[in-house]
């Protein structure tokens, strides 16, 4: 009986293991290099892109936000609608950018309302490369501008790219 509980215990703690283990080496790693940017970051303790908890921030994240030393205040740079809440204020007022990075579980990410940031993000698309695995359910329908990156999404822009002109918008 006991061995029998030591096995289990142990399974548990290799089960928790392999879950906490990647969740703080991967949020130290961010932290780091948040930490090299000029940019200011915010340290959030979810995984942003967390179906579980965009699903339901709208219902936990007030309770969060709650917590008492302001242990909370990370969870409004975090839910599913903060930067609708906020009006685009709450990294201005904070962090005097509206350029940030925020850091935890899953590495990090650049979020930014300015415009010519958005610009050259946008315009240096070799230098900012997307997450093509984000996109994989798209190739039910085959390789195309949206799920593709480098010289394939070279290809599917020149093919797609005449129909999406200002003269065709206007």
């Amino acid at each position: 009986m006991v061995n029998l509980l030591v096995i289990v215990y142990g399974l548990i703690a290799v089960y928790v293991g392999q879950k906490f283990l990647p969740y703080v080496t991967s949020m130290f790693e961010a932290k780091r290099c948040a930490a090299k940017s000029p940019i200011p970051s915010v340290n959030i303790y979810c995984h942003r892109e967390s179906v579980l908890f965009w699903l339901f921030s709208p219902l936990i994240a007030p309770i969060i936000e709650k917590l008492p030393f302001n242990w909370g205040h990370w969870v409004q740079y975090a839910r599913k609608d903060f930067s609708w809440l906020a009006k685009g204020k709450l990294s201005r007022e904070e962090l005097g950018s509206d350029t940030y990075w925020t850091t935890g579980p899953g590495g990090v990410g650049l979020w930014t309302s300015d415009a010519d940031v958005i610009s050259q993000v946008v315009h240096r698309w070799r230098d900012f490369s997307k997450q093509t695995t984000d996109y994989v359910t798209l190739n039910i329908y085959g390789q195309n501008v949206v799920t593709s990156e480098g010289a394939d999404w070279q290809r599917h822009r020149k093919i797609t790219g005449p129909p999406f002109n200002e003269r065709n918008s206007g």
